[in-house]
């Protein structure tokens, strides 16, 4: 991009947009590139985009490829860890819950996972779907190598009941299924909106012709946007009576420490992160309800107590968060970008979570430690910090342990404890050890 008067540069433009020189609107028109930045919420170069190379970065942290050597290596222990299939009594499965997917509690919480980082939320009258990925095999190359499902997918996109809302984290392949984007699109036509980090629209809509420029709204971190609930425009084929929702949903994109990837030339061209949603119901008798999705993300000591800080409800923290607890290993790679179940408690009490359910695992092996430990670990610390942990539970059992992991297909509605019953959790989690001493004294133990 030249640096003259009829073409500015981006960084010109950054400095015209923050001073109302220039119309956002305008900017997006008629410089794609420059919705990196353009954008209401940065009024100054924003710490996480790097100008010199045109990609973005983690603050603090600079995540890089190991040497050819160390991933040759890397991979043959992958190759070996993909072995191991567990059988259905170690790794269940379950029919999807129809009735209850059909006739949600809108008043409360309720998830289903639809195996990795995949779930399918409904709260309040709105569905939302994370991360979705349907396809067999999670690489380039879908139908020939890659990892392959260890449990089929529990439902199909046309099985699904009609989707409000698509947030995509990033766009490794294990994220980013572009079929089931097109296939949500021609399901749901224009009565789905599609959230994704910055730079990820052109792309979209480069590969998935049905999405239009409205669907498909990008997001920098911290920018939060009011998602309100439209009757279906097009008929679905499973919608049931007519759809209502009773409240909005504020959906936040937050930082996570990762990176982004789709082929050999734009690492870190495309933005990463996580999404936090509010729903606050018409009915003011009714409390807010909140989740988080962390996409992908290591650990550090800062983030998600900031997270905590700019996000959770300073009332009632977050009532549910799902937080990764697989791919971690080898720790020497993995660690800057891949929480492992220690970790994962850590997040969701740094974050104030009430209820926290573990994913990345258990779906496709994309690293080193065995299929079944991430469980097993996750188990070990939470007995170890007593607090509850829940597996495998019937529906009508389900409860708000502190932290669960659920079966490929499974649906967990969220009975959601008072403030005060939070509170008393974790305070019964410190008090006789102290939480940070336990888990840096256990990690190598554990992991």
């Amino acid at each position: 991009m030249g640096n003259n008067s009829s073409q500015p540069t981006v960084e010109q433009m950054v400095v015209n947009e923050a001073t109302h020189m220039m119309p956002p609107d305008q900017i997006v028109q008629d410089h794609p590139d420059a919705t990196v930045i353009a954008h209401p919420i940065n009024t100054v170069y924003p710490k996480h985009f790097n100008f010199e190379d045109n990609t973005f970065k983690n603050p603090d942290v600079t995540i890089a490829q190991p040497p050819m050597t160390d991933q040759i290596r890397i991979y043959s222990e992958i190759m070996m860890a993909r072995q191991f299939v567990p059988n259905e009594h170690q790794l269940r499965t379950m029919k999807p819950n129809w009735e209850a997917i059909h006739s949600p509690n809108h008043n409360n919480i309720q998830y289903t996972w639809l195996g990795h980082s995949s779930f399918f939320v409904q709260v309040g009258g709105f569905n939302v779907l994370t991360d979705p990925v349907f396809r067999q095999r999670c690489s380039f190359f879908q139908h020939l190598i890659g990892p392959k499902r260890l449990r089929p997918v529990p439902m199909t996109v046309d099985e699904l009941p009609p989707i409000d809302v698509v947030v995509i984290s990033h766009n490794h392949t294990d994220h980013l299924d572009l079929q089931a984007v097109k296939d949500l699109v021609r399901v749901n036509k224009q009565n789905m909106k599609l959230y994704v980090p910055l730079r990820m629209k052109a792309w979209l809509h480069k590969n998935v012709e049905e999405l239009s420029n409205e669907q498909c709204i990008e997001m920098d971190w911290w920018q939060s946007i009011q998602h309100t609930f439209r009757p279906n425009v097009v008929p679905h084929p499973h919608s049931v009576g007519e759809q209502t929702a009773s409240g909005v949903l504020d959906i936040t994109f937050l930082p996570s420490q990762h990176w982004s990837v789709r082929n050999l030339f734009d690492t870190n061209y495309q933005l990463w992160g996580g999404f936090g949603f509010t729903y606050t119901p018409n009915n003011t008798t009714f409390p807010k309800r909140v989740f988080y999705f962390a996409g992908d993300t290591g650990y550090n000591n800062y983030l998600f107590k900031e997270i905590r800080t700019r996000f959770s409800d300073p009332n009632g923290g977050i009532d549910v968060a799902f937080l990764p607890i697989g791919a971690y290993g080898p720790r020497w790679f993995s660690a800057s970008q891949h929480t492992d179940p220690v970790e994962a408690v850590q997040v969701a009490q740094d974050i104030n979570a009430r209820h926290s359910c573990g994913c990345h695992f258990g779906t496709f092996v994309v690293s080193t430690e065995p299929v079944l430990e991430p469980i097993e670990k996750l188990h070990q610390v939470l007995q170890l910090m007593k607090l509850d942990y829940q597996q495998y539970q019937p529906w009508n059992e389900h409860g708000d342990n502190f932290f669960v992991t659920v079966c490929h297909g499974e649906t967990y509605l969220c009975k959601h404890k008072t403030i005060a019953d939070n509170a008393n959790v974790l305070e019964g989690a410190n008090k006789d050890q102290n939480t940070a001493v336990i888990l840096q004294t256990e990690r190598e133990k554990l992991i």
